[in-house]
């Protein structure tokens, strides 16, 4: 069951490199609004490829339901 002090889980991701999207699977509390998710780059290193560590941010601060809920979150 996710932390509801860290806001949101993530249960897995997948890269799609010929469409440049990164799809998150999450479980979030809340359920009286729908959530705004970003990614904020942390980290890249000079490898190859390049690997680069990145932090989920939840920007909706006012939602106070606590049901569980899923969704998928893509960025691109």
């Amino acid at each position: 069951m996710p932390s509801m002090a860290v806001g949101a889980e993530i249960r897995s991701g997948t890269l799609d490199e010929s469409r440049g999207t990164i799809t998150l699977d999450v479980v979030y509390a809340g359920g009286c609004k729908k959530h705004d998710f970003a990614l904020d780059l942390q980290l890249c290193r000079e490898t190859f490829p390049v690997q680069c560590e990145a932090k989920l941010v939840d920007n909706t601060k006012d939602d106070f339901c606590e049901a569980l809920v899923s969704a998928e979150v893509t960025f691109t």
